[in-house]
């Protein structure tokens, strides 16, 4: 039970405090900004990008995650003052219903986004081009960690090292 009353003050040291409670508004605003974003970039869309399926989900969840993020931003910036309330707007079951729909429609906005079609072609080359970039430069460091290793051991066998 101590432990439980424990964790408890911990947390609401911690989750009551305002750059706690001002990351949360930075976050909730930039998932609403980043939604109002989609919307903006739809406006120059052509009838072949806004036809396709994942588009059409994305424009849906893109509209949830528009709404329930702009709305938490706007609730915690008016009562950003108050962190205890913050704190148990945080602890209540229906807005962590809230935030994880939140959360939920923006991120799978994200995935619906990269999983269309094109999208998913252009994300596959760019990471199969990362993973080989990415391949030749650790091969590279690993040849000149061999090489600074190889110096090192000469310059023991030749007592040369302080």
């Amino acid at each position: 039970m101590q432990d439980d009353e424990l964790r408890k003050k911990i947390e609401k040291k911690y989750f009551t405090k305002s750059s706690f409670i001002e990351t949360q508004i930075w976050i909730y605003s930039s998932f609403s900004a980043i939604s109002l974003g989609f919307f903006f970039s739809l406006l120059g869309a052509n009838d072949t990008t806004t036809k396709d399926f994942f588009t059409d989900i994305s424009i849906y969840t893109f509209s949830i995650s528009l709404i329930l993020n702009a709305f938490i931003a706007l609730i915690f910036s008016i009562f950003r003052d108050d962190g205890d309330l913050i704190y148990k707007f945080n602890l209540s079951s229906t807005m962590n219903y809230i935030i994880l729909s939140a959360w939920g429609s923006f991120i799978f906005s994200i995935l619906f986004i990269i999983f269309s079609i094109k999208a998913m072609i252009s994300s596959i080359v760019i990471g199969v081009f990362m993973f080989f970039m990415f391949k030749k430069i650790k091969e590279e460091i690993m040849m000149n960690e061999k090489k600074e290793h190889e110096l090192e051991m000469e310059k023991i066998r030749k007592d040369e090292i302080d």
